[in-house]
C-alpha cells in the first residue's frame, strides 16, 4: 500500500473528517451516514472497516460510493501499525472499485481513482494489471484536466507495475493542459526504466512553456536512467535553463543516464563555471562523477572545488573525481590528499574514498576510515562503510569493526551499510554478524544480509538455519536474495526451504525458486 503523503489524499481526508471542506455529493449524504463513513475512516482496525465501507460501493448511491472510496483512501494512505491491515485486506475494495472508474460522474471517478492509488499493488500482478488498464482507459475516456490528473496520479502509485500503460501516458505529454503534461511526465517517472519508450517525448518537454511540465521531463528521464541516453542533448542544454529547478533535474538526469552521457561532459564544465544555485552544483558535480572516465575534461574544474568554502561541494568533488578513475590520479591524487586533513570528517572519508578509486590506498587512508568508523556519528559511519565496501578484497582488516558497528548501530542505514560492506569485502570470518542481520526488525537489513551471505558462498552453511528460517520473511527481496544461496547449500533442510519459496506467494520469488531449482536438476540429472 502506498502510504505516504500525496496532496489528493490529503483532499480526501478533509473531505472525509472535515465536515466543513465536504463536497456538495458528500454534504447531501445523511449526517448519520456520513458520520459513520468519517468514523470508518478513522478506524484502528482497518481491516474490519474495509467490509463495511466496500459494501456501499455496489448500490449504485454516487454520493455513499464518492464517501466510502475516499475513506478507503484514508484508511490506506495513512502510515502503518504493527498490527495494521495487509495489503490483502485491501484487495476486495481494489477488486470492487475498479468498475467505478466507468462511471459517468467526474467526481467519482476522481475519488476512486485517489482511492485506487493509495492502495497501490497488493501483491496480486493480475489484480494490478487490471487496475492499471482501467486507470488508462479511465484517463482517456474523461475530458476534463483534473480528472485525467487524478487517473494518472493513481497509475504513479503503481509504479513500475503501471509499465503497461506507458502507451497511453506518453501520448498525454502532448496534452493541451500543464497539469496534464506535468502529472503524465511525473507518472512516467515513478514508472522507472519501463518507460524509456517516452523518452524523445520527454526530452521534446525539456522545451514546454511552463517550468513545472520541464522539470517533471527531467525527473523523469533521470528516473528512466542509462536507456534515456538519446536525451541527452537536450538535458545539457536544459543545464543553461532559467529554472533552477530544471538544472538541477537535467544535471540528475544525466548523472543518472551515466557513462552514456559523456557528450555532456563540456556543457556540464561550462555550467559549473557560472551557476549560482548550490543545489544545482552540486548536482553537476555529481553528474561529472557518475558519467565516470569519459568525463576526465571536468578533472581540472573538480580539483579547483576541493578548495571551496563549503565543505559539502568539496566533498562531492572529491568524490566525483574519484569517480573518473585512474587517469585522474596525476592531476587529482596530490589536491586530495591535502584534504585527509580537511576540517570536515566526511570531506576525509570522501577524499580517502577518491584516493583508493585512484589506486592511492596506504596508512593515511585507513587511517581516516577506521576513525570514522569508531566516530559517535552514525552518518559518519556508513559513509566510511561504504567506501570500504567500494574498496573491496584489500580492506578486509575492517571487518571486525564493519561487524561492531552493525550490531550497535542505531539508524538502519548504518547497519545496511556495514552488513553490505562485510558481503564486499568478503569477509569469511564474519558469519555471525550475518546470521544476526538476517533476523534484523529492519527489512533493508535483513536485505542487505541476505545478498552479503549470497557473495560470500563460505558462510552460508554457517548460518544455514538463519537462511531456511528467512523463508518466512514479510519482505520479498529477502526471500528471493536466499534462494540462489538455499540451491548452492543443497541440505536436505535447504531443498525443503527452496521448494517453499517455489510455492511464494509473489510471483517474482516462485520464478526465481523454480530457476534455480531447474538449474539443479538439470546439473545432476535428476
Amino acid at each position: 500500500m502506498n502510504r505516504f503523503s500525496r496532496s489528493p489524499v490529503a483532499g480526501a481526508l478533509l473531505l472525509i473528517v472535515a465536515p466543513a471542506a465536504a463536497d456538495v455529493a458528500i454534504a447531501q449524504i445523511s449526517d448519520a451516514k456520513l458520520a459513520e463513513i468519517r468514523r470508518l475512516a478513522a478506524s484502528d482496525d482497518p481491516a474490519a472497516a474495509l467490509p463495511t465501507l466496500v459494501t456501499p460501493i455496489g448500490d449504485g448511491d454516487v454520493r455513499g460510493q464518492v464517501a466510502c472510496a475516499l475513506a478507503i483512501a484514508a484508511l490506506a494512505d495513512r502510515p502503518p501499525a504493527a498490527d495494521d491491515a495487509t495489503p490483502a485486506d485491501f484487495a476486495p475494495a481494489t477488486v470492487a472499485l475498479i468498475p467505478l472508474l466507468a462511471a459517468d460522474d467526474a467526481g467519482l471517478v476522481r475519488a476512486v481513482a485517489t482511492a485506487i492509488g493509495a492502495i497501490g499493488p497488493v501483491g496480486d500482478d493480475d489484480l494490478a494489471d487490471d487496475a492499471v488498464d482501467a486507470l488508462a482507459r479511465a484517463a482517456t475516456r474523461v475530458k476534463d484536466a483534473e480528472t485525467r490528473a487524478s487517473c494518472l496520479v493513481a497509475l504513479a502509485d503503481y509504479g513500475p507495475a503501471a509499465r503497461g500503460a506507458v502507451p497511453v501516458v506518453a501520448k498525454f505529454l502532448r496534452a493541451k493542459t500543464a497539469l496534464v503534461r506535468e502529472t503524465a511526465a511525473a507518472t512516467l517517472a515513478a514508472i522507472g526504466p519501463e518507460a524509456r519508450l517516452a523518452t524523445g517525448e520527454l526530452a521534446r518537454l525539456l522545451g514546454d512553456g511552463s517550468p513545472l511540465v520541464r522539470a517533471a521531463a527531467a525527473a523523469a528521464l533521470g528516473s528512466i536512467g542509462p536507456d534515456a541516453r538519446e536525451a541527452t542533448a537536450a538535458l545539457a542544454s536544459a543545464l543553461a535553463d532559467a529554472d533552477a529547478m530544471v538544472r538541477g533535474g537535467a544535471a540528475r538526469a544525466l548523472a543518472a543516464i551515466g557513462p552514456e552521457a559523456a557528450a555532456a561532459t563540456g556543457a556540464l564544465v561550462a555550467a559549473l563555471a557560472h551557476e549560482t544555485d548550490g543545489d544545482v552544483a552540486l548536482g553537476l558535480v555529481d553528474a561529472c562523477g557518475e558519467i565516470g572516465p569519459a568525463a576526465l575534461p571536468a578533472a581540472p574544474t573538480l580539483v579547483g572545488l576541493l578548495e571551496n568554502a563549503d565543505a559539502e561541494m568539496r566533498e562531492a568533488a572529491a568524490s566525483a573525481l574519484g569517480g573518473l578513475g585512474v587517469a585522474a590520479a596525476p592531476t587529482a591524487a596530490a589536491p586530495l590528499e591535502k584534504l585527509l586533513d580537511d576540517a570536515d570528517p566526511f570531506v576525509r572519508v570522501a577524499a580517502a574514498g577518491a584516493r583508493i578509486r585512484l589506486e592511492r590506498r596506504g596508512p593515511r587512508e585507513r587511517a581516516v576510515l577506521a576513525t570514522a568508523l569508531r566516530a559517535d556519528d552514525e552518518d559518519l559511519q556508513a559513509a566510511a562503510a561504504e567506501v570500504i565496501g567500494d574498496w573491496g578484497d584489500g580492506a578486509s582488516g575492517f571487518a571486525a569493526e564493519l561487524a561492531r558497528v552493525a550490531s550497535v548501530a542505531k539508524a538502519p542505514h548504518t547497519r545496511v551499510a556495514a552488513i553490505t560492506a562485510i558481503g564486499d569485502i568478503a569477509a569469511t570470518d564474519q558469519a555471525a554478524a550475518l546470521g544476526k542481520a538476517l533476523d534484523d526488525g529492519d527489512a533493508d537489513v535483513r536485505h542487505a544480509a541476505a545478498y552479503s551471505i549470497a557473495e560470500i558462498p563460505d558462510v552460508a552453511p554457517v548460518v544455514e538455519e538463519a537462511l531456511v528460517a528467512a523463508v518466512d520473511d514479510d519482505d520479498a527481496r529477502v526471500r528471493m536474495e536466499i534462494a540462489p544461496v538455499l540451491a548452492r547449500l543443497g541440505t536436505p533442510a535447504a531443498k525443503k526451504a527452496l521448494q517453499t519459496l517455489a510455492d511464494d506467494e509473489d510471483d517474482n520469488v516462485a520464478d526465481v525458486a523454480k530457476a534455480v531449482l531447474s538449474d539443479k536438476t538439470t546439473a545432476t540429472g535428476r
